[in-house]
């Protein structure tokens, strides 16, 4: 009988063991700061209120006027997090983060964008949100049926600019997005980032070599934290 109890007491203490144990796993890790800016793609837009938050959990954020976002949270190093970034009329975007240090994603200079366009949340930019668009055409701000769920551009009318805007996104699904530029702060002393700035240069035209243009050159060398490189073979004009 003496031992039934003993092995009664071990099973009970085991059992009682087992969720500090869980817990104890769930709390592991260490906690970062992850930041970042982004920016719509459509001009006039507000950059504020898009929801930032880690799938699975109860951490979120929100932007402010400039597109920051900012947030601290816990990680573990041998698992990744989704990031998903949301709001009304655009197209969801999310990607896998792994912070060994605190993170920025983007940067001011170079924020990442989002796209307009997804009007009724399906994650895509297609017919069906020009069908939701022309219940509201040629609607203004105050009107009993406008709604800024449906302005793309928050300019207060529901019009053909709108249109335009989901033409240029037409058939975009979250799923083309590609990951943004992740920058460990750690490192914030060094190139961690590699800027590309796609843009049809014309000889002569727009590249006018001058010692104002030597003295912007060298401070992007001083801010990138590098060299920079410029791609092609443009004839310089010097002046």
């Amino acid at each position: 009988m003496k031992k039934v109890l003993v092995y009664l007491m071990l099973f009970v203490l085991m059992a009682a063991s087992i969720p500090n144990f869980i817990f104890a796993n769930e709390t592991t890790g260490e906690i970062y700061k992850v930041c970042g800016y982004l920016t719509s793609d459509v001009k006039g837009a507000l950059n504020s209120g898009f929801k930032v938050f880690i799938k699975g959990t109860d951490i979120e954020t929100y932007t402010d006027d400039i597109g920051y976002f900012e947030f601290n949270s816990r990680f573990q190093s041998e698992k990744s997090s989704t990031l998903i970034i949301t709001k009304d009329k655009f197209l969801e975007r999310s990607f896998e983060i792994s912070p060994v240090n605190d993170m920025m994603i983007g940067s001011s200079e170079l924020p990442f964008e989002m796209w307009a366009g997804d009007v009724n949340g399906d994650k895509i930019s297609n017919m069906a949100d020009l069908v939701v668009i022309a219940n509201f055409f040629n609607t203004l701000r105050g009107a009993g049926n406008y709604s800024d769920k449906v302005d793309l551009n928050d300019d207060g009318a529901v019009n053909m600019s709108d249109v335009v805007i989901i033409a240029k996104n037409f058939n975009k699904t979250s799923g083309d997005y590609t990951k943004p530029e992740l920058c460990d702060l750690s490192k914030a002393g060094r190139s961690v980032m590699t800027p590309y700035w796609d843009y049809d240069i014309k000889a002569g035209n727009n590249i006018v070599f001058c010692p104002t243009f030597q003295i912007a050159w060298d401070a992007l060398k001083k801010d990138v934290g590098g060299d920079v490189d410029l791609l092609g073979q443009p004839q310089w004009r010097i002046i």
